[in-house]
């Protein structure tokens, strides 16, 4: 919904970077009402994003490792496969029942 919002408001470039910064931005609000780091829960918030929309999670994770701190390396790992196999096993799940 948010690259939909940009491209109409002239945005230009792909999906990615508007993924990545509605992202951020919902991280961002996370972060205000759980008590870990903000730079934590976005990282999270958009590794996990990013990873669904590309469904590539050693990509989503290369990508976000050049772009944030590299201490959050572990979490952005394991955080884009956690939501690559979650979206799997939903999207399987989803087959199977219909």
């Amino acid at each position: 919904m948010s690259t939909n919002i940009g491209f109409s408001l002239g945005w230009r470039g792909g999906k990615i970077f508007p993924s990545i910064f509605a992202s951020v931005a919902v991280g961002a609000a996370i972060a205000q009402f759980l008590p870990i780091m903000p730079v934590m829960c976005v990282a999270i918030t958009v590794s996990a994003s990013i990873a669904v929309i590309l469904g590539k999670p050693l990509l989503t994770a290369i990508l976000l490792i050049l772009l944030l701190p590299i201490e959050l390396a572990p979490v952005i790992l394991v955080s884009a496969y956690l939501a690559a196999c979650l979206t799997k096993v939903s999207y399987s799940f989803r087959q199977k029942n219909n």
